[in-house]
């Protein structure tokens, strides 16, 4: 009865598909990350020396996770990478406080779009990260259509509580909102003791145990249930856990695995030593012929191909 158009960098377009002419109302902006080896077990706050930008260097994983830029983008909303100047920059800043840091430390790269609220504003930064709710019916006839446009992934729930409410609204349905007091999926967190006991009653390692809590939190035994050999040897991501993911959250595709269900596309290999076996699986699990396993762990390949271009 009502489309919620959450389009992201794509939500003029979508909104162009229900009016004609070109809408304006989004300003696309890049960022990209580095993931590197550990540089620091802290999470730091520091500022480029080149323009006063703060940029960050932060744990994650075994690695750190060093970003972000901001640049205005115009390109093809479906091609997006870090390019030359975008590492450079910040490898520069990192430099600055490592001198020992170099291009040879990068695991691999990633970029992505924000999709911010037009403004007057010149730079970049200076572009607020708040978001705006669009009601069409009011704004220019179009019913039954709401546009979310801008905001950061951090404020998602408060957000989605607005589009809801707004939606509720408009269907004149009266319904209380209980997202601030909702815990997410897989809350509480899993105690050491816990994850002690779960270890002795499965049979399986501890380093196991602590990995899939980390994902899944106390959903964990509900992986379990499909209990099943490593992805990839000496590292503790299980097969269960593609059967988990095709069965239980609705996985359909060897990037829907390794990159949304799983920690395995961002590690330093960006999954790349189990996409083999993650397509020959999840193959066996959807019914796919081999033709099909082949094309899913080449698209994959190609994919994550731009994210580990960047020595190149």
């Amino acid at each position: 009865r009502i489309v919620v158009n959450a389009g992201g960098p794509w939500a003029d377009f979508v909104w162009d598909r229900m009016t004609p002419g070109k809408h304006n109302a989004i300003r696309r902006t890049k960022g990209i990350h580095l993931l590197t080896r550990r540089l620091s077990n802290d999470a730091l706050v520091l500022f480029a020396k080149s323009d006063g930008r703060l940029f960050f260097i932060i744990p994650w994983g075994q690695n750190s996770l060093v970003g972000t830029t901001d640049t205005d983008f115009n390109g093809d909303l479906d091609n997006v990478y870090a390019e030359k100047s975008d590492i450079d920059y910040l490898v520069t800043e990192t430099q600055n406080y490592f001198h020992g840091f170099s291009k040879k430390d990068i695991h691999y790269t990633m970029a992505g779009l924000r999709p911010l609220v037009a403004s007057g504003a010149k730079a970049q930064s200076n572009v607020s990260r708040a978001h705006r709710l669009i009601d069409h019916e009011r704004q220019d006839g179009i019913k039954n259509f709401v546009s979310v446009l801008g905001g950061k992934i951090t404020a998602y729930r408060g957000i989605a509580e607005e589009a809801l409410d707004l939606v509720c609204r408009k269907l004149k349905h009266v319904v209380g909102c209980d997202t601030a007091a909702r815990p997410l999926p897989g809350a509480p967190l899993v105690k050491t003791e816990e994850m002690e006991n779960i270890a002795r009653q499965e049979g399986i390692s501890l380093d196991t145990v602590k990995y899939l809590a980390g994902i899944y939190g106390s959903r964990l035994t509900g992986v379990l249930e499909y209990v099943g050999a490593s992805i990839i040897d000496g590292q503790p991501a299980i097969l269960a856990q593609i059967k988990h993911a095709v069965e239980e959250e609705q996985a359909l595709t060897v990037q829907d695995f390794l990159l949304r269900r799983s920690l395995l596309g961002l590690s330093p290999s960006r999954g790349l030593d189990g996409v083999t076996t993650v397509a020959r699986e999840m193959g066996a699990l959807l019914g796919w012929d081999q033709a099909e396993i082949q094309k899913q762990e080449e698209s994959y390949r190609s994919g994550v191909a731009p994210d580990l271009d960047f020595l190149a």
